[in-house]
């Protein structure tokens, strides 16, 4: 597995290598300490997951993020976030953008294993207790993928619309392969075999507005 771990502080960054390591066994990691850095790595190589941290040098004022979905549109693998932030705006913002998911850096070593393990197989991540009890989290996926999310549901509109990946792409300002990735999970979450039985697996789950 090619992993990119982007994280500007050091000692974090050592550490989480190590958690890795012993994660996913002969593994190859790429560290970075900027978006800059993050970025064109992405570009340059295929990396299976990829880490990343909000607060990095590169984002102007702290705005990131442009600089998340600029990393989006060069990358194929998933991205997660991990962050020391658990600010429910900015999780939903992430997942709005297309992560595959949202990890704190307070999560315990078994937490951690656990949430990068379900990434890596093509799961969405996010922490039940970030949301329990708050109405957003119906909008957001839960810790097993199962729900479909905000953006997926644009997507699944778009599509039974007759729309290509292309033209959802420039209707919703995201990349190409930003859209793939989220027509992907959508799939699999509502366990469809391609785009028309999706549509009408969402049909029959009331996911569609016609």
């Amino acid at each position: 597995m090619n992993i990119l771990l982007a994280d500007d502080h050091t000692l974090f960054r050592d550490s989480l290598n190590i958690v890795l390591k012993m994660t996913f066994p002969g593994s190859n990691v790429t560290a970075v300490g900027n978006w800059q850095e993050a970025r064109c790595s992405a570009a340059a190589e295929y990396f299976d997951l990829l880490l990343v941290d909000l607060v990095m040098p590169g984002a102007s004022e702290g705005q990131w993020e442009p600089e998340l979905s600029g990393l989006m549109a060069v990358s194929h693998g998933a991205i997660c976030v991990i962050s020391a932030s658990d600010n429910r705006a900015h999780i939903r913002t992430a997942f709005q953008l297309g992560v595959s998911g949202y990890v704190c850096k307070t999560f315990s070593l078994e937490q951690m294993q656990k949430a990068l393990r379900m990434i890596s197989s093509g799961a969405n991540y996010l922490p039940e207790q970030l949301f329990r009890n708050s109405p957003e989290v119906a909008k957001l996926p839960n810790e097993t993928g199962k729900k479909v999310t905000w953006r997926q549901r644009e997507v699944l509109e778009l599509l039974a619309a007759g729309d290509c990946n292309k033209n959802i792409a420039r209707k919703l300002k995201l990349s190409e392969s930003t859209i793939k990735r989220h027509a992907y999970n959508l799939y699999r979450t509502l366990g469809a075999k391609n785009r028309t039985d999706a549509i009408r697996i969402g049909r029959q789950q009331g996911l569609l507005s016609y």
